[in-house]
């Protein structure tokens, strides 16, 4: 078998093995993904500087103290379907996507009104922050026949990856009001992040002398993340204008753990050009690693006018960047094969983003009003793949719309949330069956696609009056 096609075959091992050590971060790439509330998720979640709903636990503490709203508010009932396709990610031709219908990130508060403290509203919340699966494969097949003549070449590779991500947050909220136009609140959380990925490929190549050559790859990493974090707010009510302030602290590490796992073989491969094979191995697994996650400083400004029965939200939100670091860092290791040294990197760095947005709500009556909004959502990663930490690059917009209504004493909220972006990654590896460079072949960029839409139905449920309906 020729250098090249034995070389072709490693190559679809190692341009796999070049993904192993960055570190695949999910859709959180992304700090306005996801929004919570009833009418808040209907405004896009720009209601920093406005009352809405028992989301300012998370949105503005400072509005819990001034806003009146149900005591229990529920918004589980969020369904999505997101359709993710990288063209060209395998070569021409081949466009491994991922399509996917569930759930969304949910949110669950409600008042504390049993529990009293002079001059302070309390309430708690549970979050889910992040909730994010990716599961895309792809495939090659020679169709002609296996080769009769020694120069004929019959190939065939698989690859698949598996990414999964899941953060939730716990918060209790502290907020009371100062004087008759302001008020004051903090939400200090604990969040826990879980995070997993594998990415597995093979490769097989036969030759009409009968010579055959093979490679397998595996890389796989799992880690879980404890921290504490807080946002603290202030909020100035002078009608018809409304705005507010609210400050998110990095996060603080508590404890994390996780493991990695790492498998690279070959056979048949003459890798020297000397007419051998040059088989080898090398695999490593290391557990109960510590694990690091970090999140960053944030700043939220918000403004919101109302003339009538109309009301206009503004919002606008800074993110600190987030420096280098190892979330985990396993010991370096031989190679079984050369004795080499082997060095591990699973990093994760974040740019600095502005996100912006504008909301619009129009009161019908009483019991029913319309809603809409349009936001950005800037990627923290470089928008060069080759330098960022994995395919999330893409910058997003949102539009939502929706109602919401009160019947038989509780209040519903309806609505539609459509997402889009697009931009470039690398490729998987390159399968096209006209690359004949091997392992000198670059990669090239794959045309990224990403949409969305979340149909999303909440309600406000009085199941105790709240203090500040007394």
């Amino acid at each position: 078998m020729d250098l090249h096609c034995r070389a072709r075959c490693l190559l679809i091992v190692l341009t796999i093995a070049l993904l192993a050590p960055r570190f695949a971060r999910a859709q959180d790439a992304q700090y306005w993904d996801n929004q919570y509330g009833t009418k808040a998720q209907l405004l896009g979640g720009l209601v920093v500087g406005s009352p809405s709903d028992l989301s300012a636990t998370y949105y503005n503490p400072a509005w819990v103290a001034m806003g009146v709203d149900a005591s229990l508010l529920v918004t589980t009932i969020a369904v999505e379907y997101s359709s993710l396709n990288l063209k060209h990610a395998l070569g021409d031709g081949t466009n491994p996507g991922y399509d996917r219908l569930g759930s969304s990130p949910g949110f669950l508060a409600g008042r504390f009104n049993a529990l009293k403290l002079e001059g302070w509203q309390l309430a708690w919340s549970v979050i889910e922050r992040v909730k994010f699966l990716y599961d895309a494969a792809g495939l090659r097949i020679d169709e002609h026949m296996l080769p009769s003549q020694p120069e004929d070449t019959w190939k065939t590779a698989e690859a698949f990856r598996q990414t999964k991500t899941e953060e939730s947050w716990y918060g209790f909220t502290f907020s009371r009001a100062i004087g008759e136009h302001t008020a004051f609140g903090a939400t200090p959380y604990l969040a826990y992040r879980s995070q997993s990925q594998r990415i597995q490929g093979t490769s097989r190549a036969l030759n009409g002398m009968g010579d055959e050559s093979a490679t397998y790859l595996v890389n796989e990493f799992s880690f879980g993340h404890y921290r504490l974090l807080a946002k603290f707010g202030l909020a100035f009510d002078y009608e018809p204008v409304t705005f507010g302030v609210t400050l998110t602290t990095p996060g603080l590490g508590i404890y994390g753990s996780g493991d990695v796992y790492s498998h690279l073989s070959a056979s048949g491969i003459d890798l020297d050009g000397n007419g051998s094979p040059d088989d080898f191995v090398v695999a490593n697994a290391q557990e109960d690693l510590t694990a690091t996650w970090k999140s960053p400083l944030s700043l939220a400004v918000g403004l919101a006018w109302r003339n009538g029965n109309t009301g206009l939200h503004f919002t606008a939100e800074w993110f600190d960047a987030v420096s280098q670091e190892q979330v985990l860092d396993p010991a370096p290791f031989n190679n079984q094969t050369t004795s080499d040294r082997i060095y591990w990197n699973i990093g994760i760095e974040q740019n600095s983003v502005l996100n912006y947005g504008l909301g619009l709500d129009h009161r019908f009556s009483n019991k029913f009003s319309l809603y809409g909004a349009v936001r950005s959502d800037r990627s923290t990663l470089d928008s060069d793949p080759n330098s960022s930490l994995l395919m999330a690059t893409w910058d997003l917009w949102h539009f939502s719309t929706g109602a919401s209504f009160q019947f038989m004493g509780v209040g519903f909220t309806s609505g539609l949330q459509y997402s889009l972006g697009s931009g470039t990654a690398d490729q998987f590896m390159d399968l096209s069956e006209d690359n004949a460079d091997g392992i000198l072949a670059p990669l090239q960029h794959a045309e990224l696609r990403y949409r969305r839409l979340k149909f999303v139905v909440g309600f406000d449920l009085a199941l105790l009056t709240s203090s500040s309906e007394q």
